[in-house]
């Protein structure tokens, strides 16, 4: 089942959602689901993310 994890948004608090985005996808049964990240910048946009950004040292 595909499903959208989503994190980020309007907040000072970006960062720590993004932290949490990693977090429930590390912890994901990967046998069941195909995760795909959706980022909310702080202007509300929906931005599809590559694993690999989610993984970098911060979202800037």
């Amino acid at each position: 089942m595909k499903i959208g994890i989503i994190f980020g948004g309007f907040s000072k608090e970006r960062e720590i959602s993004f932290a949490g985005g990693r977090t429930v996808y590390d912890n994901l049964n990967k046998s069941l689901f195909d995760a795909v990240p959706v980022f909310v910048d702080s202007f509300g946009n929906f931005v599809l993310l590559n694993w690999e950004f989610v993984y970098k040292a911060n979202i800037r």
